[in-house]
């Protein structure tokens, strides 16, 4: 009878043990399962359909259908490409970071009205790291696009512009410039392909080529200096004149025009194209 308890006691032990190592083995797969949950969820969605993670930003804003709309980019560290979405009153904004830290690029999103700003730079100083910006908005809108390094990209927008780089191309096509505009560059070609309103109109590269393409029925006055390079005109009635490194050349096109093109660079060649 008492080697009978005795073996009750040791299985009542045993089983005892077995259900304490059982449990432990529960916890600690729980506990990894709660670890990966959470590693997985670096990415984070905002309202407003928004959404961000380490190496991308989306950003959209709603505008309203009754007055123009206006886009500010400053971006001191990448390119940044702006193309109309048709039927839309939309801005979708795609910020890519690369090279880097990602947390090295601190961005900023605001609306007023239908005016939206995005400003994009780098804050830490000896960081190498990068963020081009992808942006879609209504094909009527003006634009003021600023960029520190990196190309200037915009595609169907007709509206006002003012586009100025630092190092890179500035390119702009299918392009209608309704009123007064700038494009600028430091290093780089500026390359425009469409329509002017009136008013005045500034293509300028320090160094780099510019390219103006216009319709055969545009109506302007042109003026255009290069210190070191050539320039061709396919419009007949402007004068070139060929100097020893340099060139200038000016006319007018069309019926009483009301719109005045400044084509310059300091060094690069000219080439004034009908379309």
């Amino acid at each position: 009878m008492k080697k009978t308890t005795q073996r009750a006691i040791v299985t009542t032990v045993g089983l005892l043990l077995l259900l304490s190592i059982l449990s432990a083995i529960t916890a600690c797969s729980s506990s990894q399962d709660n670890i990966i949950n959470t590693s997985n969820s670096s990415k984070t969605e905002n309202s407003a359909g928004n959404t961000s993670n380490s190496n991308g930003e989306i950003r959209d804003f709603t505008l309203s259908a009754s007055t123009p709309s206006k886009l500010i980019v400053n971006n001191d560290v990448g390119s940044v490409d702006v193309q109309s979405a048709n039927n839309s009153n939309n801005v979708h904004v795609k910020v890519t970071k690369s090279q880097g830290n990602p947390s090295d690029i601190q961005t900023n999103y605001s609306q007023s009205g239908n005016t939206v700003t995005i400003t994009i730079k780098r804050i830490n100083t000896n960081s190498i790291a990068k963020a081009d910006a992808d942006i879609t908005l209504p094909s009527k809108a003006d634009l003021q696009l600023q960029n520190g390094t990196g190309d200037i990209k915009v595609r169907g927008i007709e509206g006002q512009m003012l586009l100025t780089n630092g190092t890179g191309s500035i390119h702009a096509t299918q392009v209608k410039l309704t009123s007064n505009a700038q494009l600028q560059t430091g290093t780089g070609n500026v390359n425009f392909s469409g329509s002017i309103g009136s008013g005045n109109y500034q293509f300028q590269s320090s160094t780099g080529n510019v390219d103006v393409s216009l319709p055969s029925t545009a109506s302007f006055r042109v003026n255009a200096t290069t210190n070191v390079g050539n320039i061709s005109s396919d419009f007949t009635s402007v004068q070139v004149q060929q100097n020893m490194v340099g060139a200038s050349a000016s006319g007018s096109i069309g019926n009483a025009p009301s719109a005045m093109i400044t084509l310059t660079t300091a060094t690069g060649s000219i080439d004034l194209k009908r379309d």
